[in-house]
């Protein structure tokens, strides 16, 4: 079975991981620029709508990164590759760095998946599911640019994205077997990077300053245990930069690159 990944572009290998319960359409506009000079590829992973199935009796990161390394493997792409994540997404690009399957990491806001952080987002995502009692009114709020911002940024401003994309992460969101998950994770949680081999010098975790999904104590968490790593910080920023602003976050990672 075929599942759901972006591949295009040409130059230097890129990988873009979504975030948490989403697809790779989050990314469209971003790969847009960045497929200009880049070989791009943007896979939808498992649990989300169009990747494959996940196993709820395993850790989430640890099939999420198996399976862009068997992507990695078909395309016979080794370490000089940059891979950039979003949120849980940031999260598998540093295990992936730590298993020397990237040359260059940008996370953008990874959460904190362990101990504090599982309870914090166990209570935050818990109401997940019922957004599917929302379908029928997406046909015209998916439209609305302040529904939107106040969904994706928490904002009035309007995020970089097509209102078809929309709908296809609402959907994405409402089918996450989310409960299942976390029953059978309890306060083990979805995973956490094998942070002694991450290769910091090549690591830069990037954070919104408007960021409500990842507190400060969790980018302090991250800090301790990366000391060598790259930090930068966008003012006025939220959780997904790269639908605030594709083309400056675009920018960012070409200059890690």
């Amino acid at each position: 079975m075929e599942y759901d990944v972006e591949h295009r572009g040409s130059g230097r290998p890129l990988v873009l991981l979504h975030s948490g319960f989403c697809t790779w359409v989050e990314f469209r506009r971003l790969i847009d620029d960045l497929a200009l000079d880049h070989e791009v590829l943007a896979p939808t992973l498992p649990g989300s709508l169009g990747g494959p199935p996940l196993d709820v009796q395993r850790p989430m990161l640890e099939q999420h990164v198996d399976y862009v390394q068997r992507l990695l493997d078909d395309l016979a792409w080794s370490d000089d590759v940059t891979v950039v994540g979003s949120s849980f997404g940031g999260v598998a690009a540093l295990q992936l760095n730590a298993r020397g399957r990237s040359g260059s990491v940008v996370a953008l806001a990874p959460p904190w998946t362990s101990g504090a952080g599982v309870a914090f987002y166990g209570a935050l995502f818990s109401g997940i599911p019922a957004i599917g009692l929302t379908r029928p009114l997406w046909s015209r709020t998916t439209k609305s640019g302040l529904i939107n911002g106040l969904w994706f940024h928490q904002s009035r401003t309007p995020p970089e994205i097509d209102p078809d994309d929309v709908a296809i992460l609402l959907e994405s969101w409402s089918r996450f077997p989310i409960y299942r998950v976390g029953a059978a994770a309890g306060r083990r949680g979805p995973g956490m990077p094998e942070l002694s081999k991450i290769d910091q010098a090549s690591t830069t975790l990037v954070w919104g300053g408007r960021d409500a999904f990842v507190p400060g104590w969790m980018r302090r968490r991250w800090a301790d245990a990366l000391p060598q790593a790259h930090e930068t910080t966008l003012p006025g920023y939220p959780h997904q930069p790269h639908l605030r602003s594709p083309d400056a976050v675009a920018a960012l990672i070409r200059s890690t690159g």
